[in-house]
Formats: structure tokens, sequence, C-alpha cells
């Protein structure tokens, strides 16, 4: 068992008791709120019979330790959900550490669907998915958070400053682990689904005001109340005559004028919505005062509280809504709108609330969301001590070729990020300039598909502000383009071949197009499903257009006929391959997974065969 799985079954152990011991006092503390209910309920009988002093001091101190368990009892319950949600967290990462992706149920597959077209890089790469880099990243709780997360897998961060910030940043938050769980407890038991979001940003970002007439009686309104319960007490208990009826005829009248204004103007809060909402002031509270030391979470943390504190506009709030919630209880609602003009003096205050700061909650609930992404950046990077940050090299042009001293992509030590450590084959490989395209041979399962994931997933993770699984990892920044083991299309009625065949087409689209940003591709196993002659006339013309454009890359291949290009480009084809090796005595292939220099000159097509027990001859 690895260190961090050692370090998750710890936590896991620790919550398992702590939730173990919680459930347990919980049940001491109900059995002794009744016992010391009924001592209360005993003594204080015999002590109106029998008028007994002892008795009632007696029932007076079981009502007080009543009262105290009472609110050790609430104490309690308030944190075994949490514990559970500690408990949980952790199960779920001990899941992640160990590739059991089985157990983890979101792997982002609603993120798949880019602009009504599903973008079939996100597979190939296995961006989301069961087996995902999706699932490998989420640590985020709301769906606000998760939705910038899968953003930042499908497009990366364009801004370079902005990638090296979220970098360094989440790097910084390693140690404060117990940050990054807090706020993702808070956030799982927050409840807050996206339909509860947009209808909370629908009434943010619908403009609410009432009219003069209303405004004006919302300020008189404690005079009025004043008015008519001075009058009452007079007149109810001293007989002196008052228009304390008429008065009170009048705050009915309000309330019967003014409740048809009002309640659009809170609905939305009296539902089930403003709860969700008002978990969020824990979150707040965790960020808001938290000291840190990266100038990037410190402008991050200046920028939300530039308008107060978070948790207060959000607690402030959560008072109104809570207060307007009566409307739950007809009876209630309306004796207190009627007699204390409830529903004039919160509604008002809403309608006030809403004016103040319906600017802003968009920005600190699109800053939560950054920081939840930080967040999980950084548990990936905890999780994974042996991964590196990945270094940018800054380009002054949008190719480069005009950059000599450059070579755009330069690793030590790359690894598959979700192969399990134990089974993982790392390669060092640099694509050396001035070359354009390196042309990747080697036999059947030797570890070329494998390969161009490995790069491909890494990249997306560098350009994200992620660490990557490699010792070293420098690159440009670019677009990425594959075609790695194409599917057919029986919704299209695509043949496999056909699908592989507007793939490409596709990518020297893109690669021909003037762009700010070089286009770097993955083409595995071109043209595999047609007739050796046809497929070898159309590699090579692929080849050459690639070659006469600005992108660059890499190309896996069984036609060994194609590297015949290096004597036509030498100085812009370069050649590797991966090998493998016969054992005649057991008749097995062995594989190193090691990219080499230069050109395969093996196959295993029969091999295979023949290790299955199958002899062709």
């Amino acid at each position: 068992m690895s260190q961090t799985s050692q370090k998750y079954q710890r936590r896991i152990d620790i919550y398992s008791k702590k939730h173990a011991q919680i459930e347990k006092r919980i049940s001491q503390i109900a059995l002794s709120r009744l016992f010391a209910f009924l001592i209360f309920l005993f003594f204080g009988i015999s002590a109106w019979y029998d008028g007994n002093r002892v008795y009632a001091l007696v029932a007076l101190i079981a009502l007080g330790t009543y009262g105290f368990f009472a609110w050790l009892h609430e104490k309690l319950y308030d944190l075994q959900p949490r514990a559970k949600m500690f408990l949980q967290i952790n199960q779920e990462a001990l899941y992640r550490t160990n590739h059991q992706w089985e157990m983890i149920r979101d792997g982002g597959e609603w993120a798949l669907d880019e602009d009504g077209k599903e973008n079939p890089m996100f597979k190939e790469l296995q961006i989301f998915g069961e087996v995902s880099l999706y699932k490998a990243l989420n640590h985020c709780a709301l769906y606000g958070s998760k939705k910038e997360l899968a953003n930042r897998l499908k497009h990366g961060i364009k801004d370079d400053l902005l990638r090296v910030n979220t970098q360094n940043a989440a790097l910084s938050l390693i140690p404060e682990n117990n940050l990054r769980q807090r706020v993702l407890v808070e956030g799982k038991l927050s409840g807050l689904n996206q339909k509860e979001v947009n209808r909370f940003l629908k009434w943010i970002n619908t403009d609410q005001h009432l009219p003069r007439w209303i405004v004006w009686l919302s300020k008189i309104q404690p005079l009025i109340l004043l008015a008519t319960w001075v009058q009452a007490t007079l007149t109810l208990s001293f007989e002196i005559p008052t228009a304390w009826q008429a008065f009170l005829f009048l705050q009915i009248l309000i309330y019967a004028l003014t409740t048809k204004t009002l309640q659009p103007c809170y609905e939305v809060l009296v539902s089930d919505q403003h709860r969700p909402i008002q978990s969020l002031e824990h979150i707040f509270k965790l960020v808001e005062k938290k000291h840190f030391e990266d100038a990037y979470l410190k402008s991050w943390q200046s920028s939300l509280c530039q308008n107060g504190l978070p948790s207060t506009q959000i607690q402030s709030l959560s008072k109104y809504a809570n207060a307007l919630a009566v409307k739950h209880s007809a009876l209630l609602y309306g004796v207190l709108s009627t007699l204390f003009l409830w529903e004039l003096r919160y509604a008002s205050k809403v309608v006030s609330w809403h004016q103040s700061n319906h600017q802003h909650i968009p920005k600190l609930l699109e800053a939560l969301y950054t920081f939840e992404v930080i967040s999980s950046l950084s548990f990936f990077a905890s999780d994974h001590p042996n991964y590196s940050a990945p270094t940018l090299v800054t380009l002054a042009t949008d190719s480069f070729e005009n950059h000599p001293q450059i070579n755009p992509i330069d690793v030590k030590a790359l690894g598959h990020p979700l192969f399990k450590p134990s089974v993982r084959k790392d390669n060092d490989f640099t694509m050396h300039f001035p070359y354009k395209l390196l042309l990747v041979t080697g036999s059947n399962m030797s570890g070329k598909s494998s390969f161009l994931r490995a790069l491909g997933m890494n990249l997306k993770l560098a350009q994200m502000g992620c660490v990557v699984c490699a010792k070293a990892f420098q690159f440009v920044q670019c677009d990425l383009a594959t075609s790695i083991q194409v599917n057919d299309d029986p919704a299209q009625g695509w043949s496999r071949y056909y699908a592989e065949v507007v793939r490409i087409k596709s990518i020297i689209q893109r690669a021909k197009q003037e762009k700010s940003l070089p286009l770097f591709y993955l083409i595995d196993e071109m043209l595999s499903g047609t007739n050796s002659l046809e497929r070898q006339k159309a590699s090579r013309f692929i080849t050459q257009q690639l070659l006469s454009s600005h992108a660059f890359g890499m190309i896996t291949t069984h036609d060994l006929s194609l590297t015949e290009l290096q004597s036509k480009y030498p100085t812009q084809i370069d050649c590797a391959f991966f090998g493998d090796e016969w054992d005649a005595t057991h008749k097995q292939l062995k594989f190193d997974y090691q990219i080499q220099s230069g050109i395969a000159t093996s196959t295993n097509a029969l091999r295979v065969f023949e290790q299955e027990g199958i002899q062709i001859e």
C-alpha cells in the first residue's frame, strides 16, 4: 500500500471511529434527556400538589439539565453528518489512489457534448468517462465548480499568466489538507444543485423594487406597530379609551394591499432554495479570513471580500428568508403579517438586500467555483508527490519554427497518469527542433497507442495548470488534435475507415488554418482499415500535407514504408520505435515499452497467434 493510500486509510479509521462515537453519544444523550424530563415531570407535579420547595428545586434542576442535554443533542446532530461526510470523501480519495475507478460515480460524461457536437478527442484521451482524468481530478462539490473543471480540461487555460498562477496556487495549498477537505465537506453538505443555483441567480438578476408608497409604509411601520400596541395595552389593561381597533384595522388593510406586490420579491427564498444558499455561508467563512501565502490566492481573497464578508451577506439573507418561511404555516403567517406587519418588514429587507448585493453575488459564486477547481488540482498534486510541475515555454510568435533553440515538447520519465505505478512504464521524450513530425513504428502491443495517450493527457493537465505524470515536462502552448483508435459511427452510418478519413481531414484543415497557436496532432495507426497499396499512397499524401503546415506532431504506424519519407524530408521528419522480443522457449512476446530512436526492424503479428497456440504455416 502506498503512503498516500495509508494516509487515507488512517483518516478513514479515524472518522469511522468518530462517527460511531457520535452516534453512541446521541443515543446516550437522548436517553438522558428522557430521564431528565421524567424527573422534572415527577418532582414538578409533586411540588405543585405538596408545595415542597425541595421538590420544586429538583424539578428546576431537572429542567435545566433537560435543556442542556437538548442543546448538546443539537450540537451532536450537527457534527454527525460532517463526520459521515469526512468518512465518505476519504473513502473516495482512497478509491482514486487505488485506481478503483468503478467505485466513483461521476466521470464527467455530461461534459462530453461540446457546442452540440461531441468531441471524440475527450474519449480517446480518457478525459471523461469510466476511467478518466476527470475522475482522478474531481474534488468539487458544487456543480458550477465541476463545470469549470470540465471546461479547463477541455480547453486548458490560454492565458499564460493565469495558468502559472493557478499552478502555483494549487501547489501552495498542498499543506492545507484540512482546509481543502473542510471546504469539500461543507460543499457536499450544502446539497446545492444547479437547478437551485439557476433559480437563485434568476432571482438575483431580476430587478427587485417596490412602489414608493410601500417603501414609505415599510419605514413608518414601526411607528404604526408602536401606536397600535401602546393603545391596545392602555385600553385592555387600564380601560383607557383609544383608537387601537382603528389602527389594527389599518394594519390588516396594509397587509391586504401589499401582499400581492411583496410575495414575488421573496417567493424563491421561502421554498427549499434558501437553505442550500444559506449553507454556502460555512464555506465562505473557511476561506474569507484564511491567511494565504500565495500571491494569487491573496488577490483572489481580496476580490472576494471587497464588498464585505460574503458569509455576513449570506447570513443576512438567510435571516430574512427564515423569517419569511412562516408563510408555510397559514395560521402563523396570517397572525404575524397582520398583527406585526411581518411580511412588510422582512420582504422590504429582502428587497433592500437585493439592491445592495445583486451585482456581486454571482461573482462570489464564480470565485467559489474557482477555488474549488484550484483545490481539486491541489488534491491531485498532494496525492501524487512524485509528479512534477510543468514548464511553459513562451513563444514570441505563433510558430515554434521561428525559435530554433526551443524544443516544443521535452519530457523526462513521462508516464500514463491513469496507470498504476506498479505497471506504468515511463519514457524520456523530446520533440527535437527542427523536426515537425515524429514517425513512430513498432509491432502490435508494444505501447505506441498508450504513449500517445500519455503524452496527450499530460499535455491537457499541463495546459490547465496541473502537475503532470513526469519528472520534467516542458511544452509550448498549442492546440491539440487526435485520431487514436477511431471507431465506426452507426448513428451517422459511418464505417471505421470513413470515420477516420473524416477525422484526419479535420486535422489537416485545422493544421492549415492561420491561428494564434500551433497545432499539435497525435495520429495512431493511420488508415489501417484499407488495403496496403492504397493506405501507403494516402498516408504519404496526408503526411506531406501536415508537413506543409505550421503544425507538429506524431504518427504511429505499422507501415515501415512510410519511414522512407525521412530521406525526402530529413530536416522535418524524425523516427522512433517501440520494440519487442520473442522468447522461443516459453513462446511468449516480451515488451519493454520504451521509445527508442530509429525504425522498428521486426513485426509480431504471427507471433501473437503462436503465443495463443495457433500455428500459421
